[in-house]
């Protein structure tokens, strides 16, 4: 069961949650994966009822514990009252912090299934499988793997909206913990993995009965089940709608450009960049080359007072030490700026609240002479809300000197 919410919390008997841009790297072979699904299924062949033996549920609960945190998600347990009150139902979570966990942007991918059986079955196929394709594609989220795309259909609208001829023909859908997601006001998209219950294979004798144990599983079954796992991380990965880029944030620091020509952008460009992201680009051309200036082709940062939180700065020359030529932030596209001499020093700041697309600029040098613009001028702040435009005002001081000599 695979669900996104933007908020909201769920009772569940086990929640793993992700708000990461997930990559998968490529997969095991077919025999280390085949034994990496019998090591973890062979954990939830037991009866993992409170009733019948409890130890046994405290004991899988573990396990599923401790793989939470040898993977590195962030692992709780959390009592909720059940129908029972002497035994309160345990949610165990798992959380794996992305980009924009603790900003308004974040997202959350919820991937559950139960871990606990009826009294009657050690419940190997039912939900021992749906834990072990779980598991499985927990291992997955932490190597990257490019898979083929998948399809997705969803019956749009809340179930208990759909005609009653439709509602007959998916009755046993209505019985299932996976209705409540899509039934819930707002409904929340989601995509329902299951195993068929009781509508195929040996599971239409063994649903909820003590045949349902590790004897019945086969080559073929653990295949299937890899693939299952395989879907439900595509799935997830989809679901976060975030494209993960090949430049990691930790490239960031400090570039040294020595090219006549090329182009620098934020992190994430066109996506959302990090927070508490600080990049410096140093553009220096040889001797030859004249006339160094960038264009800036888009620019949407925060938007803060004197550019106070996110913003640019530009310098004329080759270090942080170099004169101002101007700090921008906001979506107002800056002018094109000229370097004086043959380098340029760029640095990025973003803080740790709002990201934005960020910014793209190209720059370009030759050896013919040309007016040199806002490097010679006054240090200028940009912004959407303050536009200083210091070519202006020269050219209308041009003007009005022009005018008292003629005058004269």
């Amino acid at each position: 069961m695979v669900t996104k919410m933007e908020n909201g919390s769920l009772m569940f008997l086990l929640l793993f949650l992700l708000t990461v841009c997930l990559t998968i790297s490529p997969l095991v072979e077919a025999n280390t994966k085949t034994q990496s699904l019998r090591s973890i299924l062979n954990h939830f062949t037991d009866t993992r009822n409170v009733y019948i033996d409890p130890v046994a549920k405290q004991r899988a609960r573990d396990f599923i514990v401790n793989m939470f945190k040898d993977h590195g998600l962030h692992t709780w347990t959390e009592e909720f009252p059940s129908n029972q009150e002497k035994y309160p139902g345990v949610n165990v979570i798992g959380r794996l912090p992305g980009r924009f966990t603790g900003t308004r942007d974040d997202k959350m991918v919820l991937i559950g299934s139960h871990y606990d059986t009826v009294q009657t079955s050690p419940g190997v196929d039912d939900n021992g499988s749906g834990m072990t394709a779980l598991l499985q594609a927990l291992k997955l989220i932490t190597i990257p793997e490019t898979f083929k795309s998948i399809a997705v259909s969803l019956i749009s609208g809340r179930p208990s909206t759909w005609n009653q001829i439709y509602q007959n023909a998916v009755y046993n859908f209505f019985r299932s913990d996976h209705y409540r997601f899509w039934n819930a006001e707002p409904s929340l998209p989601a995509v329902f993995l299951t195993d068929s219950a009781d509508f195929r294979g040996y599971m239409q004798q063994c649903y909820h009965e003590n045949c349902d144990d590790i004897s019945h599983v086969t080559p073929v079954m653990v295949e299937f089940l890899g693939q299952t796992a395989d879907g439900l991380v595509e799935v997830a990965t989809n679901m976060t709608s975030e494209k993960c880029q090949t430049k990691k944030t930790a490239d960031c620091g400090i570039q040294q450009l020595t090219t006549a020509e090329g182009e620098i952008m934020t992190p994430y460009y066109n996506t959302e960049y990090p927070n508490s992201l600080v990049c410096e680009w140093i553009i220096s051309v040889n001797a030859e080359q004249k006339d160094l200036r960038l264009t800036f082709t888009a620019f949407e940062l925060e938007e803060s007072v004197n550019c106070t939180a996110d913003y640019v700065v530009m310098r004329n020359g080759k270090d942080k030490s170099a004169p101002l030529i101007g700090k921008y932030c906001g979506r107002t596209l800056p002018e094109p700026v000229y370097a004086s001499a043959q380098s340029l020093y760029i640095m990025f700041h973003s803080d740790e609240l709002d990201a934005f697309k960020g910014f793209k600029a190209d720059w370009t040098s030759t050896e013919a002479p040309t007016i040199k613009s806002t490097a010679h001028g006054p240090p200028t702040i940009k912004s959407a809300a303050h536009d200083y435009h210091p070519v202006t005002w020269q050219l209308i001081s041009f003007l009005v000197l022009t005018s008292l000599a003629i005058g004269q």
